[in-house]
C-alpha cells in the first residue's frame, strides 16, 4: 500500500472516530443515555456503523473526559453523578469563569473580546429553536470562548478538564431548568457586564433620572459611573478607603459612600465626580456597612455592623442620631413611619419610630437574617 493510501485511511479513521465521540457525547449530555447506562460495544459499534476498535478510542477519550467510568468488572458505563459532587463542579466552574469575566472587563481594550462573545449568543440565538443537542453545544461554546479570550492557557486547560462533569451536569435539574439556564437574554447579560468593565461590584444604585448607575467596589476602593443606556462604564471615582455600601440623592447630585474601614461617609460630587466632604459618623465607634434613604429622602439610615448600630441623618447630614439595635445590623427597609432593621448575627429584626428618633421594638426573624424588603 503506498504512503498517500495509508495517509487517507487514517484520515478516514480518525473522522469516524471523532463523529462517534460527537455523537456519543451527544446522547450523553442530553440524556439519551442516562446516567449508570451500561456501553456494551457490539451494540453501539453496530449503532454508530464502526468497528470496535474505532468505538474503543472513543470511549478511552470519553472515560478522560469524565462522562463514562469503569465498574469493578471493568464494565463502562455513563457516569453517574450524585447532588455533592453537581455542587462542586458549579462552584469551580463559577470559580473559573468569573475569573475569565473579570479578566476580560479589567482590559482597556476589550472591544474584540466583547464582540466574539456577541456573535457567541447570537449563536444561542440562532439555535434556540433546534433540538436540545445543538443548544447545549452552543452554550458550551459561548463559555469556552469566554475562556479562550483571556489568553490564560491554564484556565482554559482546567476548564476543559472540567468540559466532560459539566455536560454531565447540565440536565441535574431537568430539561426546563437547563432550558433556562442556557436563555441568550442570561449570556448577554454577561457580556454587558464584560463591556462595562467593572470587575469589583459590591452594591449599587441607579440615579433617580435612570441615566447612570454606580457601584461601589469594596476592595479597590472606587466607585464605577455607568451609562445605563449604552451599558458603557464611564469613569471611576476614587475614595481614600475600601467601600462598603452605597446610596444617592433625591436630586441625584450626591452619591453616599460608606467607608469600610472608620466611621465616616464619603459625600461625593456626581456632576465633578469626585469626593466633595468626609462626613464622621457620630457616636459610631467602628466602621459602618449599609446606607439607605428612604422613600421621601427625608432620612438617611446607615446601619454598622460591628458597632450594633443604625444611625439616622438628616438631608443635609447636620443632624445625626445613633440607635443601639441587634448583633451585627445590616439591611433595613423603611415602612411608613417606621425602619425595620435586620441583624444577622442574632437573627433579630429592630423597629425604630423614625419620627422619634428612637428604637421602639424587636421580634425574631431567624439567624442570619440580613436582607428584607416591603413588596
Amino acid at each position: 500500500m503506498s504512503v498517500e493510501a495509508s495517509s487517507l485511511l487514517r484520515l478516514e479513521k480518525t473522522s469516524l472516530r471523532e463523529q462517534a465521540l460527537t455523537a456519543l457525547r451527544r446522547a450523553i449530555t442530553t440524556g439519551q443515555l442516562p446516567p449508570g447506562t451500561h456501553l456494551v460495544e457490539t451494540e453501539l459499534s453496530e449503532a454508530l456503523q464502526i468497528s470496535r476498535g474505532t468505538l474503543r478510542e472513543a470511549m478511552r477519550q470519553l472515560q478522560q473526559e469524565g462522562l463514562i467510568s469503569a465498574g469493578a468488572r471493568g464494565r463502562l458505563s455513563v457516569r453517574h453523578l450524585d447532588a455533592k459532587e453537581i455542587k462542586n463542579i458549579f462552584d469551580v466552574r463559577a470559580a473559573l469563569e468569573s475569573l475569565a469575566a473579570q479578566e476580560l472587563a479589567s482590559r482597556e481594550d476589550r472591544t474584540g473580546a466583547v464582540a466574539e462573545l456577541r456573535r457567541a449568543v447570537a449563536d444561542m440565538e440562532k439555535w434556540a429553536a433546534s433540538n436540545l443537542e445543538d443548544r447545549i453545544e452552543a452554550d458550551l461554546k459561548f463559555h469556552r470562548t469566554m475562556c479562550h479570550l483571556t489568553g490564560n492557557e491554564t484556565l482554559l486547560h482546567l476548564w476543559s478538564s472540567l468540559e466532560g462533569s459539566i455536560r454531565m451536569s447540565i440536565m441535574f435539574a431537568g430539561v426546563d431548568r437547563a432550558l433556562k439556564n442556557m436563555d441568550a437574554k442570561r449570556h448577554y447579560d454577561i457580556v454587558d457586564a464584560i463591556e462595562s468593565g467593572s470587575t469589583n461590584g459590591h452594591r449599587l444604585i441607579i440615579a433617580p433620572d435612570g441615566r447612570r448607575l454606580y457601584t461601589e467596589n469594596e476592595e479597590d476602593s472606587t466607585v464605577s459611573v455607568i451609562d445605563l443606556a449604552s451599558r458603557k462604564l464611564l469613569g471611576k471615582i476614587a475614595t481614600e478607603r475600601p467601600l462598603a455600601g452605597i446610596a444617592i440623592s433625591a436630586d441625584g447630585g450626591t452619591v453616599v459612600a460608606v467607608d469600610d474601614a472608620e466611621p465616616t461617609l464619603f459625600l461625593i460630587d456626581t456632576a465633578g465626580e469626585a469626593v466633595a466632604r468626609t462626613v464622621p459618623l457620630e457616636g459610631v465607634p467602628k466602621a459602618a456597612q449599609i446606607a439607605r434613604y428612604r422613600d421621601d429622602f427625608s432620612i438617611l439610615g446607615i446601619t454598622s455592623l460591628n458597632s450594633g448600630t443604625v444611625s439616622l441623618i438628616d438631608p443635609s447630614f447636620t443632624t445625626q442620631t445613633v440607635i443601639k439595635v441587634g448583633s451585627q445590623p445590616m439591611d433595613m427597609a423603611f415602612h411608613g413611619d417606621e425602619l425595620f432593621v435586620a441583624c444577622q448575627g442574632d437573627g433579630t429584626v429592630h423597629v425604630i419610630d423614625v419620627p422619634a428618633r428612637r428604637w421602639k421594638t424587636s421580634f425574631v426573624a431567624g439567624t442570619g437574617c440580613e436582607s428584607l424588603a416591603f413588596f
